[in-house]
């Protein structure tokens, strides 16, 4: 497949507008913390890896820093219902240092906090309720616990 040089320039348009409306938001000391993927990981062989649907959730939440230039971090937290979770964060184009300096000071209570979430919600589930509510909720359960680990206000989309 050859790409013209008209189709190279739009894709370059696109990263830099993406990368001036990342660098407006986040200003010189912004970070942009997100769940690394909007689901809990698949089983190994699931078929819901290869659905439209997850593809794209996920696709949309780890593109974010490729297509903006801009870079990122994952940090794993532990594991949730037995699955690892984690989060991501995301500093403006050529900030690199910024957001390594941060990690590197906010690692450890990030890990403790998380440890702290994860125990406290096993002893407290409650198992009853029907099969598609329970698999309503597992499906945002890494984008809630996220932002209830790090103390943010921010609600999941339904």
């Amino acid at each position: 497949m050859k790409t013209s040089d008209a189709e190279i320039e739009l894709c370059k348009s696109i990263r830099e507008e993406m990368r001036l409306a990342i660098n407006s938001l986040l200003k010189d000391d912004g970070i942009l913390v997100l769940p690394t993927t909007a689901y809990l990981p698949p089983k190994l062989g699931g078929k819901e890896i290869l659905s439209e649907e997850y593809l794209s959730s996920s696709f949309s939440l780890l593109s974010i820093a490729s297509l903006s230039g801009c870079c990122q971090v994952t940090v794993p937290l532990g594991y949730y219902d037995k699955c690892p979770v984690s989060v991501s964060l995301i500093a403006r184009h050529g900030n690199d240092r910024f957001l390594l300096d941060t990690l590197q000071i906010m690692y450890a209570s990030l890990q403790e906090q998380a440890e702290t979430y994860v125990k406290s919600k096993s002893r407290n589930t409650d198992m009853q309720g029907n099969s598609a509510e329970m698999a309503k909720e597992k499906k945002w359960s890494v984008c809630q616990t996220v932002h209830e680990i790090l103390g943010l206000t921010l609600r999941c989309a339904d």
